[in-house]
Order: structure tokens, then C-alpha cells, then sequence
């Protein structure tokens, strides 16, 4: 069976761009976190560190990224700092 989980490179790759731009291909991106929540670009940029290293250690502690989204059924709260994402 394939593996169908996105590599923890990619995804760091992802989540660079998403903490430098926000937008992706005309869409606002978001990051999903280990524990199911949801951080907008600044808290990723601010966070990058955080979010790099439990991705690359597979931590399981609420900074590991599991993907990027786009926000296209609208917005969303930002679960570390409040936001609303648009």
C-alpha cells in the first residue's frame, strides 16, 4: 500500500510559503496542526521554528504541521492566536 501522507519536507515547504505569502494561488492557506488545529500565516511565520522542528522530530505536541489548506468554504478562527482567517 502507498504511503498517501504528504512527507514532513513537503510539507515544511508548504509551510514556509504559507508564513511568507498567506496566499497561494489566490486563496488564503492555512496550516493543520498534529492535534486538529488550525494556525493562520503570521502565527506560522512567527511560530516557524517551533513548527519546523516537531515536523521534522514527528513531536506530537501542537506544533507539528500535517498539511496545508486553502480556505475556500470560508473563514476559519486561528486556534493559537484568534484571528479570524479570510
Amino acid at each position: 500500500m502507498p504511503n498517501t501522507l504528504t512527507p514532513p519536507a513537503e510539507v515544511l515547504r508548504l509551510v514556509r510559503m504559507v508564513g511568507r505569502f498567506g496566499w497561494l494561488g489566490g486563496y488564503t492557506h492555512a496550516v493543520l496542526m498534529d492535534d486538529g488545529g488550525i494556525v493562520c500565516a503570521r502565527c506560522t511565520h512567527d511560530n516557524y521554528r517551533l513548527i519546523s522542528w516537531s515536523t521534522r522530530h514527528q513531536a506530537r505536541d501542537g506544533w507539528e504541521a500535517f498539511a496545508v489548506f486553502a480556505l475556500d468554504d470560508g473563514p476559519e478562527t486561528c486556534d493559537h492566536c484568534g484571528r479570524e482567517i479570510v
